[in-house]
């Protein structure tokens, strides 16, 4: 393994093509192998870049300047957005003379999804970039090029499970066919090692609910143990983390059970005790519909993320004592951020997908009642400015520095990364999660 390594370093001679294998090596995930590596090639990356006479000596193309920002955000380093200024106009818009270079395009684009809020030159690097991008794919690419710039707007690495992801990369990969062979080595004997840990994993979590008797105590409720446990093998990717995907499924299965019986079975009678149980709002079942900032607010509570991040801070061993105990209490913007997501990525699916009858409404019911008039299409676009308003605090809560270990950090990241998978209800999202669980 490391050998490889060796061979996919020493051939990118130059700091670019070195940061565009550590790139490559992530995007088809397969990072956490080469991780004390990766670690120093962007520490030396982030003292160069933030010192100014040298990022303006060594920094002048656009594709570079965006590659080194995403990795070193990624890596948890505060880079100043301002770096992209020599690549603006007076009035904070970018060059037009940038707008040919489909590689750069691509490259701010994937930039732009590390933003924070108040960064303005980050939104119009990806309004630049992505109205561009999408022209090209209409009137000078071919097909491969626009199937490549394609991918790349609708999966920005960022925002994506790199394990669902990785395929198209390889194929696309436009690097040496040295760099190219040893990445395709890499990621089918990965492929194969997690394989067998995830089908080891999956027996014991299908055995341990077999043995709890729950599917005949509840069978109004869904049995889907394989569905329960996509959550943890996406967030927790390292192969030694195999105890705790298992026993984060555990409380995962509970939060779908609650969830089925809430929404899918229960009367507002014989749920009245249930719901103050667990702490869920009854506003819109009893017809009182609540402000969508009180719905949202209240459905980052109720979407279980809380719980599960809870319970995987203490599973990786963080919470040692009172003091680390208290970490998890004291810092839960990134546990709401990754809820916010949830709740809203949710709401933007049909409930008909699970047979709700609006028990527990959304984010989409409530907007339109408090804005009378607004249109579905409006409203729904009301709720992606939203996401991308949760990722954009996310991102903020993942730089250093933070309270929590870069596990729990990425863990939190890849949950947020499942969601849209896990809840767009369409057909190709179905065909999504049949390849992530074929592939088990």
């Amino acid at each position: 393994m490391s050998d490889m390594m060796c061979t996919l370093l020493k051939v990118g001679e130059d700091p670019l093509e070195g940061l565009m294998l550590v790139d490559a090596v992530q995007r088809i995930g397969i990072d956490y192998y080469f991780q004390n590596e990766i670690d120093a090639i962007l520490e030396r990356e982030y003292v160069n870049f933030t010192n100014s006479s040298s990022r303006e000596r060594n920094y002048q193309d656009l594709f570079h300047i965006s590659l080194s920002f995403r990795l070193l955000r990624q890596q948890g380093y505060y880079v100043p957005a301002d770096v992209f200024d020599n690549f603006m106009g007076k009035e904070g818009k970018m060059k037009q003379k940038y707008g040919k270079d489909t590689r750069a395009l691509m490259g701010l684009y994937e930039a732009s999804q590390l933003s924070i809020e108040g960064e303005d030159a980050l939104e119009e690097a990806r309004n630049f970039s992505s109205q561009l991008l999408n022209a090209m794919m209409r009137t000078s690419l071919n097909c491969n090029d626009a199937r490549v710039v394609n991918n790349t707007l609708k999966h920005p690495y960022h925002k994506s499970l790199a394990k669902f992801t990785a395929k198209n990369f390889i194929r696309d990969y436009n690097g040496a066919s040295a760099s190219k062979n040893a990445l395709q080595e890499l990621a089918k004997m990965d492929f194969d090692m997690s394989q067998s840990v995830h089908i080891n994993e999956l027996v014991e979590i299908s055995r341990w609910w077999k043995d709890l008797g729950s599917a005949k105590e509840l069978k109004l409720a869904r049995d889907q143990p394989l569905k329960w446990y996509t959550w943890p093998m996406a967030a927790l990717s390292y192969p030694r983390l195999s105890k705790q995907r298992i026993e984060l499924t555990k409380p995962i299965s509970l939060i779908y059970i609650i969830d089925d019986i809430f929404d899918l079975y229960g009367t507002l009678n014989e749920l009245a005790l249930f719901a103050q149980a667990v702490n869920r709002s009854k506003m819109v079942a009893s017809g009182c519909v609540p402000k969508a900032a009180e719905y949202l607010k209240n459905g980052i509570v109720s979407s279980g993320i809380h719980v599960v991040l809870v319970h995987l801070f203490f599973l990786l061993g963080e919470g040692t004592n009172k003091e680390s105990a208290n970490i998890v209490n004291a810092n839960t913007d990134i546990i709401s951020s990754v809820a916010s997501i949830l709740r809203l990525w949710d709401d933007l699916g049909s409930a008909n997908d699970e047979n709700q009858d609006g028990h527990d409404g959304s984010y989409i019911t409530c907007y339109m009642e408090e804005h009378q008039g607004s249109s579905v299409d409006v409203v729904r676009q009301e709720v992606i400015k939203k996401i991308m308003e949760a990722w954009r605090w996310l991102n903020k809560e993942c730089l250093l520095p933070n309270p929590f270990s870069g596990t729990f950090t990425k863990a939190s990241l890849n949950l947020a990364r499942m969601v849209p998978l896990m809840y767009s209800y369409d057909d190709l999202a179905r065909i999504k999660i049949f390849q992530i669980l074929r592939s088990i």
